[in-house]
């Protein structure tokens, strides 16, 4: 017996709701498995699974402006035959491709994002910066304080005068200081108002206020952290010779 058009819409709109919950739950699984990565360095490092997928739509990709990558299942390693629309859905979230498509004939493609295709790039870089942010964390543990004043070890090496280092600390943070710039500007402005109180007291007061603008950074502005121990260490070496 044909089904009527009544049992037929239910039947579609049966077909849309499944389907619509299961994007939903992928979508809440690759939310919880993207949201647990780690941030190296400022950038959010993505899992292996997602950075071996991406590294083949990167493998397929012919520098077309468009930045459009089209492959078939070929290409993908068979443990992720099944899972393709969830490594796409976490590739999206990362903000590394837009538009991804998977099509019943074997297709699949995408569009990488200008992150996408820098991503291996940034996270070498992004992997230096931690480095330096644990560097500067290894020297801000030789400051030890005294009653009211701060005494700062390994800052020997320095080799700039406060001013070239000041001078130096604002061309990186115009470079490199992004959306947060203007406060890194407002903190140096407050480390070179500290400074002259050095210079004119002779010795070193506390801030804890400022030291906590400081370490703020440390996590997505290690090399800012870095300079500015860098600097009142120099303040502190100066200190010691006059």
């Amino acid at each position: 017996m044909a089904k009527s058009n009544l049992e037929k819409a239910i039947e579609k709109q049966q077909r849309e709701a499944k389907k619509m919950a299961e994007q939903e739950a992928r979508r809440q699984r690759a939310s919880i498995i993207v949201n647990g990565q780690p941030l190296i360095g400022g950038m959010r490092i993505m899992d292996s699974a997602a950075e071996e997928i991406l590294q083949i739509i990167l493998s397929q990709y012919n520098g077309s402006e468009n930045r459009e990558v089209r492959g078939n299942y070929d290409v993908i390693p068979n443990a992720y035959h099944n899972a393709l629309q969830l490594e796409f859905e976490k590739l999206s979230m990362y903000g590394v491709i837009t538009s991804p498509h998977i099509w019943i004939h074997g297709m699949w493609d995408a569009t990488l994002t200008p992150q996408g295709i820098t991503y291996f790039e940034d996270k070498k870089s992004a992997q230096e910066r931690e480095k330096e942010a644990k560097k500067a964390a290894i020297n801000i543990g030789n400051i030890t304080t005294n009653g009211s004043n701060i005494f700062f070890g390994d800052v020997t090496n320095s080799s700039f005068s406060i001013d070239n280092s000041i001078s130096n600390i604002e061309k990186e943070i115009a470079e490199k200081g992004g959306d947060d710039a203007e406060e890194l500007k407002a903190i140096l402005d407050e480390v070179k108002e500290l400074i002259e109180n050095i210079d004119d007291s002779r010795h070193i007061p506390k801030n804890k206020g400022l030291f906590q603008k400081i370490t703020g950074h440390l996590d997505k502005h290690g090399w800012f952290y870095a300079e500015i121990v860098g600097l009142l260490g120099t303040a502190a070496i100066q200190l010691l010779g006059g």
